[in-house]
C-alpha cells in the first residue's frame, strides 16, 4: 500500500502541476509570455516524468525483514523441464516452463536512508525474473537455458535501472537480489523471503526438503 499511495500522490501533484501551468499560460501579461511559456514547459515535462515515476513505483510493495515475498511449487513436465508457479500476492500467480535441474528468483530492491527514512519511507521489492541451471557444466553452456522475466519495465521508464547505474545518489540504494540455486523435483514446495543480505529461500514440504538434502 505504500508504494501505491506515493504513485497516486505523485499523480496527483502531476495534474496540480499541469492546472497551475495552463493557468499562468493563459494570464495576459504580454512582457511575460516567454517567461511563463518556458517555466510552464519545463513544469509540464516535470509532470510528466512524475507520471512516470508513478507508473514505475506502483509496481513495487513494501517489506520487512523474513517477509514472505513469493511461494514456488514445481510440476515435473518432462526430463529436465518443469512447470514452476509462483504465487506472489497480492499480485497473482504466475507459471513457467524451466528447463534444468536448479532454479533460482531475482527480485529488485530498493532501500531509503536519511530524510526519506525518518520520514517513514520502508523498503521496497519487485519480482524481477526466474531462471533454470543445469548440474552439468557441458549441458549449461550448450543446453537450452530459460529466464524469465516476471514484472518487466514496459513502459519506457525504469527508475530503478537508473539508480543502480548511479551509486552516488544519496539516501536511496537499489540492487539486485537473488535466492540460492536450489533444486527442482516434482512436487516441491519453496518459500522466498527478504534478509539482510538478499533473497531466502526455503524447502517448505518433503519433496522439497529431500531434494536440497540429495543436492548438498
Amino acid at each position: 500500500m505504500l508504494y501505491s499511495g506515493i504513485s497516486i500522490a505523485l499523480v496527483a501533484i502531476a495534474i496540480l502541476t499541469v492546472f497551475i501551468c495552463l493557468r499562468l499560460l493563459f494570464r495576459k501579461s504580454w512582457f511575460l509570455v516567454w517567461l511563463k511559456g518556458t517555466m510552464t514547459f519545463v513544469a509540464l515535462l516535470f509532470a510528466v516524468f512524475l507520471c512516470f515515476l508513478a507508473l514505475d513505483m506502483y509496481r513495487y510493495k513494501a517489506y520487512q525483514q523474513e517477509t514472505t515475498i513469493a511461494t514456488l511449487s514445481m510440476q515435473k513436465l518432462g526430463d529436465q523441464l518443469y512447470r514452476v508457479k509462483v504465487a506472489a500476492p497480492p499480485d497473482g500467480e504466475y507459471s513457467f516452463d524451466v528447463s534444468g535441474d536448479l532454479w533460482q528468483l531475482d527480485a529488485r530492491l530498493v532501500s531509503w536512508s536519511g530524510p526519506f527514512s525518518a520520514l517513514g519511507m520502508q523498503p521496497g521489492y519487485r519480482l524481477e525474473r526466474i531462471s533454470g541451471r543445469y548440474y552439468s557444466l557441458e549441458q549449461e553452456n550448450d543446453g537450452a537455458r530459460t529466464v524469465f522475466a516476471i514484472a518487466p519495465s514496459d513502459i519506457g521508464f525504469d527508475f530503478w535501472a537508473w539508480l543502480n547505474s548511479h551509486e552516488g545518489v544519496p539516501w536511496v540504494d537499489a540492487k539486485y537480489g537473488s535466492a540460492t540455486y536450489l533444486p527442482m523435483r516434482d512436487g516441491a514446495i519453496f518459500t522466498v523471503s527478504i534478509g539482510n543480505d538478499g533473497l531466502i529461500a526455503r524447502p517448505v514440504n518433503t519433496p522439497a526438503v529431500e531434494a536440497v538434502e540429495m543436492w548438498q
